[in-house]
């Protein structure tokens, strides 16, 4: 009989403990939810503002933005054209923009023409085109045309000279070219009109230029 009242009583304080304990518990949750809210902390919303955080991209300032590109250098050239009379070559200074291919650019504009102001006219034939240019570390430029520079020549007519001159004494104010060798569609030429030897590269001239 003891022994009975002896188990009731261990079953009624463990019994006792667990509500204790239960209570405890809640006890604890109820001021830890007083501390967040007595200090604005909902654990929710910050975990929200969080994960919003991480999915905003910061939208750059008006100073930020990528600049302009800047205007490159203006190189003064000159472009060798000839007289209406066909006598002798004048050089007209032209400004271009100071890009890599300078030489290239030049002769590109060799071949536009003069303007009508300058009172001058092209050397070379109408619908001539640069095909290639190449300038070589011992001063050597290749350059090729197009067939419409032979077939705008004629012999005996003193174009041919003005013609190859134009394009050497233009290309030679470069320090780095010191003689000029024209081809035409790739290949080398004798001469465009008989009247040059262009199986070698020729050198600028400077006697033809009006002075």
């Amino acid at each position: 009989m003891q022994k009975k009242i002896l188990i009731l009583i261990m079953l009624l304080a463990v019994t006792m403990f667990g509500v204790a304990g239960c209570g405890l518990l809640e006890k604890l949750t109820a001021i830890k939810d007083d501390f967040n809210d007595a200090n604005g902390v909902n654990l929710e919303e910050k975990e929200k503002d969080t994960e919003m955080s991480e999915l905003v991209v910061e939208t750059p300032t008006l100073d930020d933005s990528v600049k302009t590109e800047e205007i490159g250098e203006i190189k003064k050239v000159l472009l060798y054209f000839s007289t209406p009379d066909g006598k002798n070559l004048v050089p007209v200074e032209k400004e271009i923009s100071k890009v890599e291919g300078l030489g290239r650019q030049t002769v590109e504009n060799l071949l536009e023409g003069p303007s009508l102001e300058e009172g001058l006219v092209s050397a070379l034939p109408l619908g001539t085109n640069l095909l290639d240019i190449n300038i070589k570390d011992d001063k050597l430029c290749i350059v090729d045309f197009s067939r419409d520079l032979i077939a705008g020549l004629s012999d005996g007519d003193g174009k041919e000279t003005l013609a190859v001159y134009s394009i050497v004494n233009t290309l030679c104010q470069f320090d780095s070219v010191d003689r000029v060798e024209i081809r035409v569609e790739g290949k080398k030429i004798n001469t465009l009109a008989g009247q040059i030897d262009l199986t070698e590269a020729v050198m600028a001239n400077p006697s033809i230029v009006r002075k």
